[in-house]
C-alpha cells in the first residue's frame, strides 16, 4: 500500500530515520513513513546513551502532552527518511515525562520475517524491554527533568490508548494545525478535559 501525505514536524530517530512518523492502516498494523523528503534535528541527548531502537510518531493521533503518540519499533537494520514500515503493536510503556503522560508504544516490524513471532510482550525477552525502560528513565537526567515509569503495558492497553489519540486528534485537530505555539494551550485544554471528565465521574 503506497501512502503520500503531507506532513509537517519533527522527531527523533535513533539509527537514521529522522522526520519518521506513523500512520494507521489497520487494527494491528501501521506504516512508518517519512514526514519530509528534508530531515530536521529535532534534539541531541545531552548524555551518553543512543535510543535503543527506531523511534518515531503515529500521525493522526494526540497524546496529553499535546504530541503526536510516540512509537518504539523493534528492528535489527536502521530505516531511512522515505522508508515505509509496516509494524505491528505488542505493547506500551507507561510513564510520566517532565509531569506529562508519554506513553511509548511498543511494535515491531511487520514485514520481518525474523520478528514473525513477536506478537505480543511476552515474546520479547524482560532484558530487551529492561534496556528500553531504563533508556526512558535515564535519558533526560543531565537536562534536570524528572521521568517516572509505571511497567509495560499489554496490546490491548496499547490500543485503547491509540484509540484515545486518535480521537482526541480528531477533536482538536485544528489546533494541532496551526503548529508548536499553541502546544501550551492544546496541552491545558487537555489537561481540562480530564479533570471535567473524572469531576463528572
Amino acid at each position: 500500500m503506497a501512502i503520500s501525505v503531507p506532513l509537517s514536524g519533527t522527531m527523533v530517530a535513533p539509527k537514521g530515520a529522522l522526520s519518521n512518523q506513523v500512520m494507521s492502516t489497520g487494527e494491528d498494523e501501521l506504516v512508518l513513513i517519512s514526514a519530509s523528503p528534508i530531515s530536521q534535528l529535532d534534539r541531541v541527548l545531552p548524555g551518553a546513551m543512543h535510543y535503543p531502537e527506531e523511534y518515531g510518531s503515529i500521525e493522526n493521533s494526540l497524546g496529553k502532552d499535546g504530541d503526536f503518540l510516540d512509537v518504539i519499533c523493534l528492528n535489527d537494520n536502521p530505516t531511512f527518511p522515505g522508508c515505509h514500515l509496516p509494524i505491528r503493536i505488542i505493547g506500551v510503556l507507561k510513564m510520566i515525562d517532565d509531569g506529562e503522560e508519554d506513553n511509548k508504544i511498543l511494535a515491531v516490524n511487520a514485514v520481518n520475517s525474523r520478528f514473525q513471532n513477536i506478537n505480543d510482550l511476552k515474546n520479547v525477552s524482560s532484558g530487551k524491554l529492561d534496556e528500553i525502560a531504563n533508556f526512558f528513565l535515564r535519558y533526560k537526567e543531565l537536562e534536570k527533568k524528572e521521568v517516572k515509569i509505571f511497567g509495560w503495558g499489554n496490546k490491548k492497553e496499547a490500543k485503547e490508548i491509540l484509540a484515545r489519540g486518535q480521537y482526541l486528534y480528531l477533536k482538536h485537530q485544528e489546533l494541532v494545525r496551526k503548529g508548536p505555539n499553541h502546544k501550551k494551550k492544546l496541552v491545558e485544554m487537555l489537561k481540562e478535559e480530564e479533570i471535567n471528565l473524572s469531576s463528572s465521574i
